[in-house]
């Protein structure tokens, strides 16, 4: 009996534990801080060092204003591809956060977020703007003139070459560079014949080279 002459019954004892939240998983690619290039339909890998007794990840992406732009609540491992290459040039934050699933003897572990972020850089590919595709030049007026030869890049190229190919196979390639962005190079004494032209160009080791060559 207990006090006022109430009946008390003793329960079974029973213990828990309170358990730490999952470490934050690194963000390993892309490097934190980095710029990454991207042209329009390219898409940025996303990865992360596991948390080995998680379950699965939450991956988010937010854009430089603090939206989410993709979200992936599900991952059971990485990477992730995000096609960041349709947003446009700014600062973007990762976020993963690690899961551990309910059990019998627990309940469901939520972790700490790591995080981190990078700057996308929008790149394009060259342009040619002429000769333009299909043009008919005059026979005179191309060997003793010249045909100037114009493309155009927005962004600032380390390096370039203008190539031309004569249908028969013979080729004339001309060292280019930034100071030619826009401005025409001029090839002279070109012969009677068909002709397909296009420009090598490269910002580090990216390739920005038109897609398609074009021919006169």
């Amino acid at each position: 009996y207990g006090p006022n002459k109430r009946i008390l019954s003793k329960t079974e004892v029973r213990k828990f534990s309170v358990v730490s939240p999952l470490p934050p998983p690194l963000v390993s690619e892309p490097a934190a801080g980095s710029v990454v290039p991207l042209f329009p339909e390219q898409s940025v890998r996303i990865n992360w060092h596991k948390i080995s007794s998680a379950d699965y990840y939450e991956v988010s992406v937010y854009d430089p204003s603090g939206t989410k732009i993709f979200s992936e609540p599900l991952a059971v491992s990485g990477p992730v591809s995000v096609p960041i290459g349709r947003y446009p040039t700014g600062r973007y934050t990762i976020r993963v956060q690690a899961f551990k699933t309910d059990s019998p003897l627990s309940t469901r572990n939520i972790g700490l977020i790591g995080s981190n972020s990078f700057q996308s850089r929008k790149i394009s590919y060259v342009e040619l703007q002429s000769p333009s595709a299909h043009d008919r030049l005059a026979g005179d007026a191309a060997y003793y003139e010249g045909v100037p030869f114009h493309w155009f890049s927005e962004e600032p190229v380390d390096r370039a070459a203008l190539i031309l190919k004569k249908e028969d196979g013979q080729t004339v390639t001309v060292k280019s560079g930034q100071r030619d962005n826009g401005k025409a190079i001029n090839i002279f004494e070109l012969e009677a014949g068909r002709y397909e032209w296009t420009v090598q160009a490269f910002i580090g080791n990216f390739d920005i080279s038109p897609k398609q060559a074009h021919s006169f």
